[in-house]
C-alpha cells in the first residue's frame, strides 16, 4: 500500500460534487462530444503540467473534466471507483512512475474506462511500458490541441460502441509484393496509399511489413514513434483504439504503421499478423500492406484474404525470372486476385520487349508504370491535390486506386476531414512539419521555382556524408550548382537546412537562384559487441570475463547484474545499457546475452535404457550418459560386455579435465536383460500311410542352442487316419539365459485307396481270331500294370469265355491291387460246302485241344516228350482270302489270312 497524500482520496460518483479538486476547479463544456459528453478524470501531482493538459481539454467540446491533485492512496481501491465515475482517466507518469504504471495496469484490467497517460518525457521504453500496462494514449508536453482532440475522438469511438451502429464490413486488404529486392515496392505502395486517400469518405492505412528493413515512413518523409514491433508484440491486447495510438499520419491523410527503426525484436508470427489484419480491417476502409519480397508470409491472412495482390517487378531478366517463379509456385489455379505491375517501364526500349515480358510472366501485365522518380516523389511530398494531369505516373497510380475502389479518377482533391468534432481545422505550418520534410523546398527569391527543382531528401542517420542522394537539385536550364554544406560534409543529429545556389550558364536564362530545403539527421545507434560468456561455476562472481561488452563509439557501460554479483545456478540474462559520450549524435543502446551457471559438481544425465535380450552386447545405445562439463566418462561394465539375463546396475564415472575446477562424480542406471528365445526349426512332414508308426522322419525338430525335445504324440505311436497336430517342447540346456519354446506341425495320416478298373464288354469274334487290344482293353484309375488271362494272341474255340485281368498299381503304398473280368463270345466259322471255297489237304499234327488250338506246346504225355505220331494230311480250303482247315471233329478252323 502506497500513500501519496495525507488526506483520504475518494473519487466521486458521476455528477457528484468532488471536495478534493485542485483549487476547486471543475472544467465542463456544454457542447456534446460526438453526440454525447465524456466524463474525464485528470490525476497528477504536478500542478503546472496538470493545468496545461486541463487547458487543452477545456477547448474540446463535450469534455467534462475533474482534476485530482494527488494520486489515490491505494492502487487496489481506486480502479473500481474510477471506472464507475469516469469515461476517460488521464494519469501523470512523472510524479511517481512506478506507482502510476501500477495504477494504469489496475484500472485497465476490466477495460471499462479508457486510460491515457501524460509525461514531459518521450522515452521510448516508458512509452512501451505504458502501452503494455494498458494505456491507450501517451501524450507528451507541451500538449497540442489537435492531438488531444484526436485522442478524445478515438476514446469516444471505443467507449460508445453502440453508437457506431452495425459492425462495418471489413476493409479492403491490398498487398504489394516484390518479385525481387529493389523493384520499387515501397515507393508504389506509398503512392498508391496516397491515391486512395484522395477519397475523403474512406480511411486508408499503410502497414510496413517489409521487415527487418522496411522504410515506408522514411519514404513518405515522416518520423514514427511506434512501429509494427509494438503492434505484433502485444497482438493479444490489440484493438482499434490501441492500434490508432501506434499510427503516424501523413499530410495526405494516410495513416502509417511504420517498420521499426532498428532490427525487429519481435518475431512476426502468423497469429500476430492475422490479429493485426483483423483489427486494421475493422478500423479502416483500405489496408495497404508493403511486404517487400517476403514470401515467408504466404501462409498468413495477408494472402488468403487479400482483395488484390500487386506483384511488382521490372523489365529485367532476373526480375522476370523471379516473377515467373512466384506466380508458378503461389498463384496457379484459383486464388487471390493477382495483378502484375511493371515498374520503371520504358516503352520501346531496345532491351526486354513487351512480348518477352508477356511470355516470361505467362499472364497479362495489368500496370506499366513509367520511370519518373521526380514525379513519384512529388506525389508523396506535395501537399497539393493529386490529379491525372500532374504526370503519367500519377495517372497510372490513380487508375490503380480507381480499379480497387470502383470510383472514377478524381479531378480535384478535397480537403481532408478534421479529427476535431464540430470544428474547422486550420492548416498550420510548424517547424516540426518542416523538419520532417512535409513541405516543398522554397526558393529564396521569386520565380525560382520554375527554374530549380530540389526533391526533399529522406532522413539520414548521423555519420552519413552528404552526397548525390541529398545534393541532387536540377534545373530547367544549364548552369552550375553550389551546395551549402557541400558534398562529403557530415551533419550532426537534428534538423538542418541545406542551400543550393544555381547560376544559369546564360544570363538570359534567368537570375541566380537560391533554394533552401530541410533535412533531418537521426541519431545513430551505437553497435554493441558482446559475446555470450562461457559456463560459470556456482559461487563465482561476475567479472571481466563475463561483463566485457564493447561499443563502436566511446561511452559508459552499466551492467545488470553488476560486477561482483554471485548468480544462482541456472540460466540468466545479463543486460548492459551503453550511454555514449556524444549523446547529441548517438542514442543510448542496450544489449543482452545469456549465461549459464552450473554446479561445481556437474550433473550427469543418463536415462534408464530400454531392456535388452540376452546375447546383445553393450553399446552406445545403453552407455549414453551426458555431462555438462569438459572431461571423460568411464563405464562399468564397458562397451562390448555380454550380460546374463536379469537385472544389472550400470555405472559411469566422470573425470574432469585437469584445467577445470569441476569435481569428479558418478551415476548409475538399471538395465534389464531378458531371456533369449531359442529359434526352433520343424518342417511339416509328408503324409504317412495308416498303420505307419511315428519315427525320426516326422519327429525331427532342431534348435539353435543345445537342449531336449519332448514330442506329443511320442515316437512309435500309430495314428488313426486324418489330420493330426504334432507338438514339441524344447527345454534348453541353459535355462538361465534361454526360455522354453513350444513348436507344432500338422501331419496327415491316410488309408490305402481302392483302384477302379473300367473294362467294356468286347463284341463277339469269329472263331480263329487272336485275342488283342480290341478285347484286352481294361483301364485303371491310376497308373499300373495289367496281366490278362487268356493272354493276347490266343485263339479261342467257338463258345463263351470269361476273360480276367489282374492290375498292379505303380504306387502300391497308397493304392490297392485290383481284378476284373468280362465275357467274350467266339462264333463258329461258316460251312465248307459254301460256294467260293477251295479245298486242299495238308499234313497236320494232332488236332487242337478242345478249348483253343493255339496250345502247340502241350506235352503229349506226363513224361514230357512230344507226340511222335507221323503228321496227318488235313483238308484245307481258301475262303474270302483266309485259309481254313478241317479238324478231326469235322469242323473247319481258320489257320491263316
Amino acid at each position: 500500500m502506497r500513500h501519496k497524500s495525507a488526506g483520504t482520496w475518494e473519487p466521486p460518483r458521476k455528477n457528484a460534487v468532488e471536495p478534493n479538486l485542485s483549487p476547486n476547479r471543475s472544467t465542463e463544456s456544454s457542447e456534446s462530444f460526438g453526440g454525447g459528453s465524456l466524463s474525464i478524470a485528470l490525476i497528477g501531482p504536478n500542478e503546472r503540467q496538470r493545468w496545461a493538459l486541463a487547458t487543452a481539454l477545456a477547448k474540446c467540446p463535450g469534455a467534462n473534466v475533474r482534476e485530482f491533485s494527488s494520486y489515490p492512496t491505494s492502487v487496489d481501491d481506486a480502479p473500481r471507483l474510477l471506472e464507475q465515475a469516469f469515461d476517460i482517466i488521464f494519469i501523470d507518469l512523472d510524479g511517481d512512475t512506478e506507482f502510476a504504471l501500477d495504477l494504469v495496469d489496475s484500472i485497465s484490467v476490466n477495460e471499462t474506462a479508457t486510460v491515457m497517460v501524460y509525461s514531459a518525457s518521450s522515452d521510448p521504453n516508458l512509452v512501451v511500458r505504458s502501452m503494455r500496462a494498458g494505456a491507450r494514449e501517451y501524450l507528451t508536453a507541451p500538449f497540442d490541441e489537435d492531438t488531444i482532440a484526436e485522442a478524445l475522438v478515438r476514446a469516444a469511438a471505443a467507449h460508445r460502441p453502440s453508437a457506431q451502429g452495425p459492425q462495418k464490413k471489413p476493409g479492403r486488404l491490398l498487398v504489394f509484393l516484390g518479385a525481387k529486392g529493389g523493384s520499387g515496392v515501397t515507393t508504389i505502395a506509398c503512392s498508391f496509399s496516397i491515391a486512395l486517400a484522395q477519397n475523403p469518405s474512406e480511411s486508408t492505412l499503410l502497414i510496413d511489413l517489409a521487415l527487418p528493413m522496411g522504410d515506408a515512413a522514411l519514404n513518405l518523409g515522416i518520423a514514427a514513434q511506434y512501429s509494427t514491433d509494438d503492434a505484433l508484440g502485444n497482438a493479444d491486447q490489440l484493438d482499434a483504439t490501441s492500434l490508432r495510438g501506434l499510427l503516424v499520419k501523413h499530410q495526405s491523410g494516410v495513416s502509417v504503421l511504420a517498420a521499426p527503426s532498428k532490427v525487429p525484436e519481435v518475431d512476426a508470427t502468423g497469429e500476430s499478423i492475422d490479429k493485426l489484419m483483423t483489427v486494421a480491417r475493422q478500423s479502416f476502409d483500405n489496408v495497404v500492406i508493403d511486404v517487400g519480397s517476403r514470401l515467408d508470409l504466404m501462409n498468413t491472412s495477408l494472402f488468403s484474404l487479400a482483395t488484390t495482390i500487386f506483384l511488382v517487378t521490372q523489365a529485367g531478366i532476373s526480375e522476370l525470372r523471379n516473377s515467373n517463379r512466384v506466380i508458378s509456385r503461389f498463384f496457379r489455379g484459383d486464388g487471390p486476385n493477382l495483378e502484375v505491375v511493371i515498374n520503371r517501364f520504358q516503352a520501346g526500349s531496345p532491351g526486354v520487349t513487351e512480348e518477352v515480358i508477356d511470355k516470361a510472366i505467362e499472364r497479362p501485365v495489368r500496370w506499366k508504370l513509367p520511370d519518373d522518380y521526380a514525379a513519384t516523389r512529388e506525389i508523396q511530398n506535395s501537399a497539393s491535390a493529386l490529379t491525372p494531369s500532374n504526370s503519367a505516373i500519377s495517372r497510372m497510380i490513380l487508375e490503380m486506386a480507381s480499379s480497387v475502389t470502383g470510383r472514377p479518377v478524381p479531378e480535384d482533391k478535397k480537403k481532408a476531414l478534421s479529427f476535431r468534432s464540430q470544428k474547422t481545422q486550420t492548416e498550420k505550418t510548424t517547424m516540426d512539419e518542416k523538419l520532417l520534410g512535409l513541405l516543398d523546398a522554397a526558393p529564396a527569391n521569386a520565380g525560382a521555382q520554375s527554374t530549380v527543382r530540389w526533391p526533399k531528401p529522406d532522413p539520414i542517420v548521423y555519420g552519413t556524408a552528404l552526397g548525390g542522394d541529398q545534393l541532387n537539385a536540377t534545373a530547367l536550364v544549364s548552369g552550375t550548382f553550389v551546395y551549402t554544406p557541400s558534398a562529403g560534409y557530415v551533419l550532426s543529429a537534428g534538423a538542418h537546412s541545406m542551400w543550393v545556389t544555381f547560376t544559369p550558364a546564360q544570363a538570359a536564362d534567368g537570375p541566380v537562384v537560391q533554394t533552401e530545403i530541410p533535412i533531418l539527421v537521426l541519431k545513430a545507434t551505437p553497435s554493441i559487441t558482446w559475446r555470450e560468456p562461457a559456463l560459470m561455476l556456482s559461487g563465482s562472481a561476475l567479472g571481466e570475463n563475463e561483463l566485457n561488452a564493447s561499443a563502436s563509439v566511446p561511452g559508459t557501460f552499466e551492467y545488470s547484474p553488476a560486477a561482483g554479483e554471485v548468480l544462482a545456478e541456472g540460466r540468466h540474462t545479463l543486460t548492459v545499457t551503453f550511454a555514449p559520450n556524444d549523446d547529441r549524435n548517438y542514442t543510448v543502446a542496450e544489449a543482452a546475452v545469456e549465461i549459464t551457471v552450473v554446479s561445481a559438481t556437474p550433473e550427469i544425465t543418463w536415462l534408464m535404457p530400454d531392456a535388452i535380450t540376452y546375447g546383445v552386447r553393450l553399446s552406445g545405445i545403453q552407455l549414453n550418459a551426458k555431462v555438462n562439463a569438459p572431461g571423460t566418462l568411464t563405464y562399468n561394465p564397458g562397451s562390448g560386455a555380454l550380460l546374463a539375463a536379469g537385472e544389472h546396475t550400470l555405472s559411469v564415472t566422470y573425470t574432469p579435465e585437469a584445467s577445470t575446477k569441476y569435481l569428479p562424480t558418478s551415476s548409475a542406471v538399471l538395465l534389464t536383460v531378458a531371456k533369449m528365445t531359442p529359434s526352433v526349426t520343424w518342417s511339416a512332414p509328408e503324409r504317412i500311410r495308416h498303420g505307419t508308426a511315428l519315427n525320426r522322419v516326422q519327429l525331427n525338430a532342431t534348435a539353435t542352442v543345445p537342449g531336449t525335445f519332448t514330442y506329443t504324440p511320442r515316437r512309435g505311436e500309430v495314428l488313426p487316419p486324418g489330420m493330426h497336430t504334432l507338438s514339441a517342447i524344447f527345454a534348453p540346456a541353459d535355462t538361465f539365459n534361454y526360455t522354453v519354446v513350444e513348436a507344432t506341425v500338422d501331419l496327415e495320416v491316410s488309408e490305402i485307396s481302392p483302384t477302379m478298373i473300367t473294362w467294356p464288354k468286347p463284341a463277339p469274334i469269329p472263331y480263329g481270331t487272336q485275342l488283342s487290344a480290341d478285347q484286352l482293353n481294361a483301364v485303371a484309375s491310376v497308373p499300373g500294370t495289367f496281366v490278362y488271362s487268356p493272354a493276347a494272341g490266343c485263339v479261342l474255340a467257338p463258345g463263351t469265355y470269361t476273360l480276367t485281368v489282374s492290375f498292379t498299381p505303380e504306387d502300391t503304398e497308397w493304392f490297392e491291387e485290383a481284378q476284373a473280368s468280362v465275357t467274350l463270345v467266339v462264333e463258329r466259322s461258316p460251312g465248307v460246302a459254301a460256294q467260293g471255297y477251295t479245298s486242299t489237304k495238308v499234313s497236320s499234327t494232332n488236332p487242337p485241344a478242345p478249348s483253343y488250338f493255339a496250345d502247340t506246346e502241350r506235352e503229349a504225355n506226363q513224361g514230357g516228350f512230344p507226340n511222335s505220331t507221323p503228321p496227318i494230311q488235313r483238308e484245307r480250303r481258301l475262303y474270302k482270302g483266309a485259309m481254313y482247315e478241317r479238324g478231326e471233329d469235322g469242323q473247319w478252323y481258320r489257320v491263316s489270312e
